[in-house]
């Protein structure tokens, strides 16, 4: 083995300090940029989740009129929480790549409220949305 001289050893020292300053940044970085992650994803289940209550609630209250009378127009408040949720999803879901997200269209009421049969077709659509979305952060929402 040559022996280096003071220099040489100098430098070469100074090139592994170097080194080793810069694998602990990109170390630092690598942990940051994990940690946005995991917050994203936090942020994200928990508005999923209030809204797969919110819609759950919905849908449950305007099923059981609609077994009793689906062909009843549903009222005006029903109408416009279904849309709410409907907006949500859609906001929510809109970075998702859901191919079946452009189907999900708010409910218009032209003349007479739309009926209950169809206001449950299109909460079980959101449903469906937010069951799909759950399945693609499964694995990243596991650990929350």
């Amino acid at each position: 083995m040559p022996t280096l001289t003071p220099e040489e050893l100098r430098e070469a020292k100074r090139r592994k300090a170097e080194e080793r300053r810069s694998q602990e940044a990109r170390l630092i970085e690598e942990d940051r940029r994990e940690r946005e992650r995991m917050a994203r994803e936090s942020e994200l289940q928990e508005k999923h989740t209030q809204l797969e209550n919110y819609v759950s609630g919905i849908y449950d209250e305007i099923a059981k009129l609609s077994t009793k009378w689906p062909t009843q127009p549903v009222s005006t408040l029903a109408l416009e929480k279904t849309n709410r949720a409907i907006r949500s999803a859609r906001e929510l879901l809109a970075g998702e790549k859901d191919e079946y997200l452009d189907e999900i269209n708010e409910l218009i009421s032209a003349g007479d409220n739309p009926e209950a049969r169809d206001v449950v077709m299109a909460l079980r659509q959101v449903k469906d949305a937010l069951v799909r979305m759950e399945n693609r952060h499964r694995r990243a929402w596991r650990g929350f």
